[in-house]
């Protein structure tokens, strides 16, 4: 069974962002999460939540196996530019009316995973004893 799961309007450029999805694509989530834990990226956090939230929403409400997780499909697109987001930067020689605008971008992840439903064992029921044995 596959799910998807979305994060929009992040605050890194989809570029650095698209570095740190191509070494987790095609990987188990266990094996994706301590690859993100020593990667030295920002928006590596970023996808270790992400990753953690696809494990929760597996196991409570898809009713998924957490440890058969692969990570199909991830990528980061580059989302609109928001007119308050973008900052002044002054020119050199005094150039103080002319401003030069420079945008702070965002980018919106992408994940879909896929795994096998979780196998459904029935705990024995233990007799219950009346106190008497013989």
């Amino acid at each position: 069974m596959q799910f998807k799961l979305k994060i929009t309007d992040v605050k890194h450029a989809p570029r650095k962002a698209q570095l740190v999805a191509c070494l987790i694509r095609q990987r188990r989530v266990d094996d994706a999460l301590i690859i993100l834990k020593h990667t030295p990226k920002r928006s590596a956090q970023t996808f270790i939540k992400l990753l953690e939230n696809a494990q929760a929403s597996a196991r409570h409400n898809y009713k998924l196996d957490v440890n058969s997780l692969v990570i199909d499909e991830v990528f980061a697109t580059a989302s609109k530019l928001n007119l308050r987001q973008r900052r002044m930067r002054r020119q050199p020689k005094k150039r103080t009316l002319q401003r030069v605008l420079v945008a702070k971008k965002t980018s919106h992840i992408f994940v879909t995973i896929s795994g096998q439903p979780r196998k459904e064992t029935k705990k024995p029921i233990k007799e219950a004893s009346n106190g008497t044995e013989s």
